[in-house]
């Protein structure tokens, strides 16, 4: 199972709250297949600093160097579709991404057209990215949003399946999967909590987020993502995270191989050795030792014989 974490902001006051590298090396620890970092926000860009230095680029590297793929994500709103999109696709071009995630929720209520606009808009300038919605986790509940607008131009759902104010992650994954399947055929890769809420007295526990995600296996779920990569170190919920079961990114760059994974490579190495030409390359292998020992002992003898002579 792939598992993801979401990335809000990468700088705080402009103060980065890590480095490339030791982000890499932290998601590439827990066994993360990929990060979804936050681009764009409605229609302007996100993640850049006020002196103007674009961090996306710089984390999207490192953490690719290190086989973990690189999502972006931004949130729309509505208001000016056209010029979200603009944004999206400019990010989308310039950043070189493969992944984007439509962060649509409340503010696209009602706004059919829009989404429209948005969606065709994507599509048409960038159709070779995979884009995904991320919304609401039970669409049941939101009537007016428009869902029909989304799908039919997405490659893929994500709901965000908050079980705020309550403690039944697993069951409330299960009627959000039953409730997207009645509404589309596209794959499903969820998003769980973990994070503190701001409206009510709850943050979900380490026990709590293991149930959503081992109920994710068993509905086999592909691709399992969380909300959000700060949020859960504030509320100490980070090694649960970096703990559960995930899928080993491919190395791409020795720097970060570990002893497993090089023992791995001389182990396969040699496999493929012996079984290409097994018998040639023995048989050459044999004469090259054949030579090298009668070298020797020709040179031997040929120090004896000397020796011998000088004392005669």
């Amino acid at each position: 199972m792939n598992k993801g974490i979401y990335i809000w902001n990468l700088a705080v006051d402009g103060k980065e709250y890590t480095t490339p590298e030791k982000l890499a090396q932290e998601l590439k620890a827990g066994g993360f297949g990929h990060a979804l970092i936050k681009v764009c926000d409605g229609t302007s860009k996100f993640n850049i600093l006020r002196s103007g230095v674009d961090l996306v680029p710089l984390y999207k590297k490192a953490l690719e160097d290190a086989g973990i793929a690189v999502w972006g994500w931004g949130y729309v709103y509505g208001s000016y579709p056209a010029g979200e999109a603009a944004v999206a696709i400019e990010r989308i071009r310039e950043l070189g991404l493969d992944f984007f995630v439509v962060d649509a929720e409340s503010e696209y209520k009602g706004r059919r057209s829009q989404a429209k606009t948005y969606m065709d808009t994507l599509q048409k300038e960038v159709g070779t990215t995979i884009f995904a919605l991320s919304s609401f986790r039970f669409p049941s509940y939101h009537p007016e949003f428009p869902w029909r607008e989304f799908l039919d131009r997405v490659d893929m759902v994500m709901p965000q399946v908050y079980w705020e104010g309550a403690t039944n992650a697993g069951e409330q994954l299960k009627r959000c999967v039953k409730e997207y399947k009645e509404k589309t055929v596209l794959p499903i890769a969820v998003t769980g909590a973990a994070y503190k809420s701001t409206s009510v007295t709850w943050r979900p526990t380490a026990e709590q987020i293991k149930e959503f995600h081992e109920t994710a296996e068993e509905l086999n779920i592909d691709q399992v993502n969380y909300w959000e990569w700060q949020c859960a170190k504030t509320i100490g919920l980070w090694q649960t995270l970096m703990a559960l079961e995930g899928t080993e990114p491919e190395d791409t760059n020795p720097d970060y191989y570990n002893d497993d994974k090089i023992r791995a490579i001389v182990r396969e190495e040699i496999e493929k050795i012996l079984s290409e030409s097994t018998a040639a390359i023995l048989t050459d292998s044999i004469k090259m030792l054949v030579r090298d020992e009668m070298k020797v002992l020709v040179d031997a003898l040929t120090v004896t014989l000397s020796q011998w002579a000088r004392e005669a």
